[in-house]
């Protein structure tokens, strides 16, 4: 039942993303986008669908960068993701990098000390 649900949920983000980024596939460029490819990302996880999951996180990313800048909390969640993604992938260098990256994100945004991450 559980993976039932998780399918449908696939259907209805890939839905929402081809909708957020018209017919064309280009990226549009809002919080909405980068949350719609996050869970879609998520549910891939879910199924053990890990190189779709990668591309979504990948443009994700790409999303939260350009909305918020180079330091947001989304993408450090996206880089977190995708060091996970990259681990079960068996990548261990880029999953260590993605990890890194997301850690120095978190301090920037929160503080070392803040607890929040």
């Amino acid at each position: 039942y559980a993976q039932r649900r998780v399918g449908e949920a696939i259907e209805c983000y890939e839905e929402a993303v081809v909708i957020l980024c018209g017919n064309r596939g280009h990226v549009q460029w809002s919080p909405s986008t980068g949350e719609a490819l996050q869970s879609l990302a998520s549910c891939y996880m879910k199924q053990g669908r890990f190189r779709e999951a990668t591309d979504a996180l990948g443009s994700a990313l790409s999303v939260a960068q350009a909305v918020y800048g180079g330091v947001s909390g989304p993408a450090a969640r996206c880089l977190l993701d995708l060091a996970v993604v990259l681990r079960v992938l068996g990548r261990n260098e880029e999953a260590l990098g993605k990890a890194t990256d997301a850690a120095g994100m978190f301090v920037q945004l929160y503080g070392e000390e803040s607890g929040d991450f």
